[in-house]
């Protein structure tokens, strides 16, 4: 499926709509996101493949497929990839009617919610964009319409997701992965990190290890992979190495050898294949 990204000004021409979409997207490749002051509509963000995590509070939950994360207007919030590809389908979405309608159906807290049908949603997300592309007059409307069935079916159809399941209970763990989200870029080593939370080096990997699954080195790799995938179409007229660069590899012989053994592709199969 290919990417589609859409975004309207239907809250600024139709201030009387009950609901109003803003934004959205369909098979998304994800990239970090980080906002420390939220947004100033509701979300709706649904893994549709791999695996992504939410930062809420100081707290870190993970969002694996069939999952959703729903997020209130003005929520400081960050999410990002722990797998290699992360695909998602997002809803921004506002409108007189939207605080009464989600706090009446139970959409009182952020976090994320498991679904029954996650196939459900996504039809209806798909039929939205539809009748945008199709430019209908009333598009605006009918747009309401089906939004409004949306979030009473997800009404129905979520379960907030345990506060412990797939979370990061350690602070120092989590502000680990965070310092290696900010400096990625950077030719930061495990030193550097275990400074950063002022734990040793063998003490620092035990923990990361034991709160999620994987290796200091491995969790860092995968954040330099997901921003270089983003990169690589975000930019296709740069060339591989400043790519390579750009997300934090020294070596661009290195990022290529990289790349094709977790991608199974080059770079340039990756881009070509994507654009």
């Amino acid at each position: 499926m290919s990417e589609k990204l859409l975004f309207t000004s239907d809250s600024k021409r139709y201030p009387g709509l009950p609901l109003a979409l803003d934004g959205m997207g369909l098979f998304h490749l994800q990239e970090p996101v980080v906002r420390a002051n939220g947004v100033p509509f509701y979300q709706w963000v649904q893994s549709v493949k791999g695996k992504g995590r939410l930062i809420l509070d100081q707290q870190s939950f993970l969002i694996p497929e069939g999952c959703g994360v729903y997020l209130p207007m003005d929520i400081p919030h960050e999410y990002y990839a722990v797998t290699d590809l992360w695909v998602t389908n997002f809803l921004c979405f506002s409108g007189s009617c939207a605080a009464g309608l989600l706090s009446s159906l139970g959409f009182g807290n952020p976090g994320v919610y498991s679904l029954q049908e996650p196939e459900k949603t996504l039809a209806s997300e798909q039929e939205i964009y539809d009748i945008y592309q199709s430019g209908l007059p009333d598009k605006a409307l009918e747009t309401s319409k089906i939004l409004y069935q949306l979030i009473l079916d997800l009404s129905v159809n979520i379960t907030k997701s345990s506060t412990s399941a797939g979370s990061i209970s350690n602070q120092k763990i989590l502000n680990a992965a965070r310092f290696m989200e900010l400096h990625f870029k950077e030719q930061i080593s495990l030193y550097d990190i275990a400074e950063s939370v002022q734990l040793s080096r063998e003490y620092l990997c035990t923990l990361f290890k034991k709160s999620t699954g994987t290796s200091v080195s491995d969790y860092l790799l995968n954040i330099r992979m997901v921003h270089a995938k983003t990169y690589l179409i975000q930019y296709p007229d740069k060339k591989i190495k400043e790519v390579a660069a750009m997300s934090g590899f020294s070596d661009s012989s290195y990022f290529c050898s990289v790349f094709k053994k977790t991608e199974q592709m080059t770079p340039n199969e990756f881009r070509e294949l994507r654009h």
